[in-house]
């Protein structure tokens, strides 16, 4: 927050700042692939963000529904404010019976619908994709959660 030179900043201005600025606004990320994309059909994908200067706060649930199709290749989302490029935030799937993989989004180059995330879980790092870490079917739900500096 920047002030006018001479302004004084009472608990009030302050407060009505705060309240601004962490409130989450809504945004629809985009899932693509680098094969071919998905369609989510009947799934759903929502996000959530809140910026604070550089700091952006953001959470991403995909959960893939019956008449989804998974595409093909590595899945990128969108970001809603432009990443530094290199960051991580935390990931997981949830596949099969509730079990669980964690992993990592990275933040990389912009694209041509926005910065994205490729996101890699398990053990081996595999990047996630339409077979990856398990075969993707309705239910299944893919969790993006954390801070990451904004350009």
């Amino acid at each position: 927050m920047q002030l006018p030179a001479g302004s004084r900043v009472t608990a009030a201005k302050l407060d009505a700042y705060e309240n601004t600025t962490n409130v989450w606004q809504p945004y629809t990320p985009v899932w693509t692939a680098s094969t071919t994309n998905p369609a989510l059909n009947n799934g759903t994908l929502v996000g959530a963000y809140r910026q604070v200067g550089k700091t952006v706060d953001v959470r991403i649930i995909l959960t893939l529904g019956g008449s989804t199709a998974v595409g093909a290749g590595l899945y990128l989302l969108s970001l809603p404010v432009a990443p530094v490029i290199g960051g991580l935030l935390g990931a997981h799937c949830v596949g099969p019976s509730g079990v669980r993989w964690a992993g990592t989004a990275a933040l990389i180059a912009a694209s041509a619908t926005g910065s994205n995330m490729r996101i890699s879980v398990g053990a081996d790092g595999a990047s996630v994709g339409a077979t990856v870490p398990f075969t993707w079917a309705s239910g299944h739900q893919l969790i993006l959660a954390g801070t990451y500096e904004a350009v």
